[in-house]
């Protein structure tokens, strides 16, 4: 094989981002025991400025040296607004059993304004480049109304919920004509938990649940980013939400201080969402895009273990094996793939001093297949400390995240003309510094049901 070329792309970026949050909470509680009302109403706000400075040299050219340097700029400028209105009953029927429900909306505008810019070399001006500028705005609602009823008979407690989600969806690509595209759709959630306990330290348990992840806003844009000409990437506004059926049957033992838990899953993903490349050998430039597979599915064991060697030291460990089965049979591209693999986690909490928590977390998952090859291994350890103060009314926190900076996102991909190793490192290690001040109790209560809540049903977040 001769080089015919070769380009050396550098980007350097600044960043600034901030958040704000804004929560109205009410409570009320009943001459019952256990039985209250609760409603919630939060208002958030993400912006985020970035400048990115490109600069790409063109060394080499059909055999013949050159030095062609080109010049560039892009400004993104964006902005997040969320409002959640919430509101729960617990009604509790008698010792051993009791029924919640709730209603919950969610409004989501993004708006993502990002502009291009190249450098005149004669003028030494930065000319706005219209062809690749982009303002993307995406707006979702998502109204779900819930319930769940609980119970014990003898030495079998269950749990079984229901939830109903309407989400109506916009993108709007204001770029280009006719670039407003709506994704309107129902779902249910069902769930079902059952425990049977053998004896105080020993039980099973059996779940199954339903849940959706929505795609997220970028991967729904169509408009092409050539922000580097040879990779270029569109989103799909055509994307579907991916569903996610998971079954669990799982033992649990306690010791005086150990636990260990013994889990067998099996999760089956309908419409599972991709990426999908392709190689274009006359012009040598790839494009990335998102589809979903017409399935995708993982089983395997989890094994998790909790030991306390003193009373100030917490130990955390778990490991999971197991295959990943991806199949676009009678869809848009007719490829599967498959693979076994695994991950594990280990964290260790130690209280060394007056209320003061040290968490020292380390992740490594294996390679992974994709639908086009795999993503390759991912490791990086956490450290986070904690310390009470005011009277346990306030609590200082410091993280830090990837300490070793280890955490890369690297892909091997495969496909008709192309063989493609992508290595990216993003800036992983931060620190972070907060401060908390409970005014009472109950604020980390209802951030307990918020959080119970979205995860028996729907997702609202663009993860996937």
């Amino acid at each position: 094989m001769n080089l015919t070329r070769l380009n050396l792309r550098e980007t350097r970026g600044t960043e600034g981002d901030g958040v704000m949050d804004y929560n109205l909470g009410y409570r009320r509680t009943f001459d019952q025991k256990g039985r209250e009302w609760t409603a919630d109403v939060i208002y958030t706000e993400r912006f985020s400025d970035e400048v990115d400075n490109i600069m790409q040299r063109t060394t080499l050219d059909m055999g013949l040296p050159v030095d062609r340097m080109n010049q560039q700029r892009i400004t993104s400028d964006d902005k997040t607004r969320r409002i959640v209105a919430q509101s729960d009953y617990v009604h509790p029927i008698n010792e051993d059993s009791r029924f919640e429900a709730g209603y919950r909306s969610s409004f989501q505008l993004l708006d993502n304004d990002n502009k291009f810019f190249d450098l005149n070399p004669e003028t030494n001006q930065w000319l706005i480049n219209d062809n690749v500028t982009n303002r993307f705005v995406y707006d979702e609602q998502v109204h779900a109304l819930y319930s769940n009823y609980s119970n014990k008979i003898g030495s079998v407690s269950f749990q079984a919920g229901l939830r109903a989600e309407q989400t109506l969806t916009k993108s709007d690509q204001r770029t280009q004509d006719n670039g407003v595209f709506r994704n309107d759709y129902f779902s249910l959630f069902p769930s079902v938990f059952v425990t049977k306990d053998f004896s105080p330290e020993s039980k099973v348990q059996f779940s199954y649940s339903r849940r959706i992840n929505r795609p997220r806003a970028w991967s729904l844009n169509p408009f092409i980013d050539y922000s580097d000409t040879l990779n270029i990437r569109s989103g799909n506004p055509e994307l579907l939400p991916e569903f996610i059926n998971s079954y669990e049957l799982g033992y649990l033992k306690y010791w005086d201080n150990t636990s260990f838990n013994t889990t067998v899953f099996y999760r089956r993903t309908n419409d599972q969402i991709q990426r999908f490349r392709t190689f274009d050998a006359a012009t040598g430039v790839t494009s990335t895009t998102f589809l979903n597979l017409a399935s995708g599915s993982s089983y395997g064991v989890e094994l998790v273990g909790t030991y306390n060697p003193y009373k100030w030291w917490r130990l955390n460990a778990s490991v999971s094996g197991f295959r990943v089965e991806l199949n676009d049979a009678g869809g848009d591209t007719e490829l599967s793939n498959d693979q076994w693999t695994w991950n594990s986690k280990l964290n260790s909490t130690m209280t060394v001093w007056k209320d003061l928590a040290i968490q020292v977390s380390a992740n490594y998952r294996a390679p992974m297949a994709d639908i086009q090859g795999q993503m390759q291994e991912i490791y990086a350890v956490d450290l986070g400390l904690k310390k009470d103060v005011l009277n346990k009314k306030g609590t200082i926190t410091l993280r830090v995240s990837d300490i070793f900076d280890t955490r890369e996102f690297n892909f091997e991909s495969f496909g008709p003309g192309f063989e493609q190793t992508n290595n990216n490192k993003r800036q992983t290690r931060i620190a972070f510094i907060g401060f908390t001040y409970r005014l009472n109790s109950e604020d980390n209560n209802r951030e307990r049901r918020r959080q119970r809540d979205e995860q028996g049903g729907g997702d609202d977040g663009f993860d996937y």
